[in-house]
């Protein structure tokens, strides 16, 4: 015959204060996640990173391409699809190659919104740009397929 253990009181309390636990930090990253895309914090560190964009221009540092791409990571988690995308043209129109992880972002940010059109137009021009899609690119177009 298999023995059960039965759990004392104490321990399920135990259990039970853990669960709460994880359940609030939970809570508190979600939380987080809301205050950034909706915050002036949110809107400071784009515009800090565009200063640092600008810069570099101006003073001819290093690529430009990181700088910008963070921006447009950071405008595509604010699902500020317009901005991302205006960045992205502007980059193709100067000649810089914007990088998979640089499309990934914004056809992450449209897949997060619904807007799967855009997602794949997005995707047609990276195609078009000579970029291989990658893993993270083919996580989020996958997300359409069971939308639809």
């Amino acid at each position: 015959m298999k023995e059960t253990r039965k759990k004392t009181t104490e321990e399920i309390n135990e259990e039970v204060v853990d669960l709460k636990g994880e359940l609030f930090m939970l809570r508190l990253q979600k939380s987080a996640r809301n205050e950034f895309k909706s915050s002036e914090f949110g809107r400071t560190y784009a515009q800090k990173v565009h200063r640092e964009a600008k810069q570099k221009q101006t003073n001819n540092v290093g690529s430009p391409l990181p700088t910008i791409s963070r921006l447009i990571d950071g405008y595509s988690k604010l699902l500020r699809m317009e901005n991302a995308v205006f960045l992205l043209d502007e980059m193709i129109k100067k000649d810089i190659s914007p990088s998979v992880v640089t499309y990934s972002a914004i056809i992450n940010g449209y897949r997060k919104l619904g807007e799967w059109d855009q997602a794949y137009e997005i995707y047609e021009k990276m195609l078009k740009q000579g970029i291989s899609p990658d893993a993270l690119t083919y996580l989020s177009l996958g997300g359409s397929c069971s939308a639809a």
